[in-house]
């Protein structure tokens, strides 16, 4: 279990107070950081077009009827008694480094709104982020903890230190398409979850680059992809003070805001990816090359 290093097993809080504490939190960031601007606490962006792709299979005759699901494996444990494990593995984004304390970490909050959408206190978010960490050494902690637990779904956030720290963009895409195999291996679900946008980047084009990398392997690989840099992109587009709200005081890190914006949301495609396959054409993910071109670093 050491080896794994969960840090954080379950959120505290019900949908309803997690939302209030949250909205507090959100208010106090905002005061914090411009006390004479007036605007009031922002809301969570909705789902937009490029943040989930389901990559279900082309060809595929239960696609086609419509019967099938991007999550099959979580998709049936829903249907058993069971407990379902979820297995949330990366580096800081995942341990929750910039919220207040871990019960306002991602994989936290994702627990409780997956335990309110599922209507199940059995639903366990496993959080084994450790920050810094590369993908390559995050596949070496799947593997053992795959053999380790019965997993549902892995959720693997990916490609932010291997940015930031030089890795070589084929080694990179290799160590993606072993991780898929590892999952795929232990017969769990798997959704990557890509790096997040901030306006501090310095090396836009190595970021758009890596970003396509996973979108390529996900759509490659049929899995499905969560675009978390897609998302705060487009957020920053529309309202810049929104993403300020999501990012902690260091504009890289999550916020409270920000984590608690990524559980709601995450949720929401869980949900639909363990449904019937229905996302709609303008919900596929948008080209990286398109989303470089939409601007830059946004004022």
């Amino acid at each position: 279990m050491s080896e794994l290093h969960i840090t954080a097993r379950a959120g505290t809080f019900g949908c309803a107070a997690r939302r209030v504490i949250v909205a507090l939190a959100v208010g106090l960031v905002l005061q914090t950081a411009a006390p004479e601007s007036g605007f009031a606490a922002p809301a969570c962006p909705s789902l937009q077009a490029g943040t989930l792709a389901a990559n279900a299979a082309v060809g595929d005759p239960d696609a086609a009827a419509g019967a099938a699901v991007a999550l099959p494996s979580l998709a049936h444990r829903l249907d058993e008694p069971q407990p379902i494990e979820i297995l949330a593995i990366g580096s800081s984004s995942t341990e929750g480094v910039g919220a207040s304390s871990p019960a306002f970490s991602y994989p936290a909050q994702l627990q409780g709104a997956l335990r309110e959408i599922w209507k199940r206190s059995d639903v366990t978010v496993l959080n084994a982020g450790i920050g810094g960490e590369i993908a390559a050494r995050a596949v070496e902690r799947l593997t053992a903890a795959l053999a380790d637990r019965p997993i549902a779904l892995v959720i693997w956030q990916v490609g932010t230190n291997d940015i930031l720290q030089g890795v070589d963009e084929a080694a990179f895409r290799d160590e993606l398409e072993r991780g898929v195999s590892v999952v795929r291996a232990a017969k769990a679900d798997l959704l990557l979850f890509d790096p997040q946008f901030f306006t501090r980047i310095r090396d836009f084009a190595r970021f758009e680059r890596f970003n396509a990398a996973i979108a390529e392997t996900a759509s490659a690989r049929h899995v499905p992809l969560f675009s978390r840099y897609a998302f705060m992109k487009e957020a920053n587009l529309r309202t810049p003070e929104t993403l300020g709200a999501m990012l902690s005081r260091d504009g890289m890190h999550m916020s409270d805001f920000g984590y608690a914006c990524i559980a709601d949301r995450l949720a929401d495609a869980i949900r639909t990816l363990t449904g019937p396959a229905r996302v709609a054409s303008a919900e596929a993910l948008v080209p990286m090359a398109n989303l470089a071109g939409a601007e830059a670093v946004p004022h």
